[in-house]
């Protein structure tokens, strides 16, 4: 496989239905540079994502296979999401660019692959659906929590 040097990702997300929260880069990566930007009348948002560089600890077994953690992407359901609404099309990913340290470009405007925390290495299918807000005593909160995201290459 190739070792990743450098990469660019990009994730749209449909606004009338997630909204973002934070970012964390993968530990074998320099700084994470992030932008984010409507994509004119579409109802996306474009979160641009780029790393230049690994860390001097960065171990082969970081950077080097068919799914190289690149990312911790958390999103939220927009406020005001009536619940049980289905959410095809939430999100779509791309990776732009994988460059490795010959500065070979070895993957390019591919469509990306997201897994959730919860999928066990199996990536998220299906249609995400939004839960009811449940009372518990003196707080609500939604069944399972908030999902960090994880955004993985795969040739």
């Amino acid at each position: 496989g190739h070792a990743l040097e450098t990469w660019w990702v990009e994730v749209d997300v449909r606004t009338d239905a997630l909204t973002y929260v934070s970012h964390t880069g993968a530990s074998a990566f320099n700084g994470v540079v992030f932008e984010a930007r409507q994509l004119g009348d579409t109802g996306y948002t474009r979160l641009s994502f780029s790393a230049v560089g690994t860390k001097v600890d960065a171990t082969s077994s970081q950077i080097i296979g068919t799914a190289v953690p690149l990312l911790d992407l958390t999103l939220r359901a927009a406020t005001g999401l009536p619940p049980g609404v289905p959410l095809d099309a939430a999100f779509r990913v791309y990776a732009r660019q994988l460059i490795n340290a010959g500065s070979f470009t070895f993957v390019e405007n591919a469509p990306g692959v997201i897994l959730d925390t919860l999928s066990a290495g199996g990536a998220l299918t299906g249609t995400l659906q939004i839960a009811q807000v449940r009372d518990m005593g003196l707080l609500a909160y939604a069944p399972g929590g908030p999902r960090a995201l994880t955004v993985l290459h795969s040739s």
